[in-house]
């Protein structure tokens, strides 16, 4: 039988944070039917940086084409393997002092990106290659490795630039912009996949990405909110949005007794998002004088949804402890959001 050690407490935590409740099982049986030996080689890799890596790399598999799963994990259990060895030598190598400390330094962030990065097979298997003999070099002929490390480094750089297209090709991201070492790549995913978003169109229609550092409007922050919902939206003329502003209207949203239908070009913020995609799914808000967030004033008009978000999980607000509720939200925090609500919830559309 497959097996991993159990005891690793921070690995499963870190594989299991990667992916849904309802897709765990899924994942596991997945995993036991078409890896086979992937999780119990798995328990070779030993670093625990590389570990948390491979665990990321498995969350990503979840959500990329049924054709690609084996050869994608497979591909970043050979390279996190590769790396760990070549971690043991250079270890080594230092110790004998035989390797120059410029281009040891030089190496090892070329490597960390490798660490970093999921390749696809074929360009994977080309850098794979290329550490090898880095590694070759590194026991047999210091000066030598130390002549060839600039040469890997643009390597690496041109390998991963490589890699997004051919796993945009293959489908296994789907925008060229959202790769999925990015924090927003299983949001984004899950929501184009949901059909909750399309991306990004130039003037002749053509997606050309996804734009997730983008400001979005009011009127795009109301289509995301409905569509999430599930809530069907009336046939009016006019411009795009009129249908979704028309059908917020009838329900009595907020967004549109704060903006008439001049202002719904303007950006939205972080406040009036979050409120609008849980008013959607129909939940309630919490009380405004209870709220957590020290930038947050009770009396802002989204207070109330926004210790509700905080206290269902929905968000967690940023690294200092603040929420920002009147800065300009984009297009990433806003999958975050709304894939989080969906989850969360249970409520709006199926998305798995």
């Amino acid at each position: 039988a497959n097996s991993i050690d159990i005891s690793d407490k921070e690995f499963i935590k870190e594989l299991i944070a990667q992916i849904s409740r309802e897709q765990l099982n899924d994942v596991v049986q997945e995993m036991l039917k078409t890896q086979s030996n992937i999780l119990e080689e798995m328990s070779q890799i030993k670093g625990d940086q590389n570990k948390k890596q491979m665990s990321k790399a498995l969350g990503v598999a979840t959500r990329i084409p049924e054709a690609y799963k084996e050869q994608f994990i497979g591909t970043k259990k050979d390279m996190m393997l590769e790396i760990d060895d070549i971690d043991n030598k250079i270890a080594q190598l230092q110790e004998q002092k035989k390797l120059a400390q410029k281009e040891l330094q030089q190496f090892e962030t070329a490597k960390d990106k490798l660490a970093n990065y999921n390749f696809g097979s074929e360009t994977g298997r080309e850098i794979k290659g290329e550490l090898e003999s880095m590694k070759i070099l590194a026991e047999s002929d210091p000066d030598a490795f130390a002549e060839k490390v600039e040469e890997f480094t643009n390597s690496v750089d041109a390998s991963i630039i490589k890699a997004k297209k051919e796993k945009l090709n293959k489908g296994i991201i789907q925008f060229q912009d959202v790769d999925d070492n990015e924090w927003f790549f299983s949001h984004v995913t899950d929501a184009k996949n949901a059909n909750i978003v399309s991306g990004v169109k130039d003037a002749e229609g053509n997606i050309t990405g996804f734009d997730p550092g983008g400001n979005l409007t009011k009127a795009q922050i109301l289509k995301i909110a409905l569509e999430a919902a599930g809530i069907d939206v009336k046939e009016v003329g006019g411009a795009w949005w009129k249908g979704y502003y028309e059908t917020a209207k009838e329900r009595n949203f907020n967004i549109t007794k704060r903006n008439n239908e001049s202002q719904v070009g303007n950006f939205s913020n972080r406040g009036e998002a979050i409120g609008l995609i849980l008013e959607a799914l129909a939940v309630e808000p919490s009380d405004p004088s209870e709220i957590s967030f020290p930038d947050v004033s009770k009396n802002h008009p989204y207070a109330g949804y926004i210790e509700k978000a905080k206290k269902l999980g929905i968000i967690s607000g940023r690294p200092d402890g603040t929420f920002g509720p009147d800065d300009n939200v984009n297009r990433a925090e806003t999958m975050k959001m709304t894939m989080n609500a969906l989850q969360i919830t249970g409520k709006g559309i199926t998305t798995n």
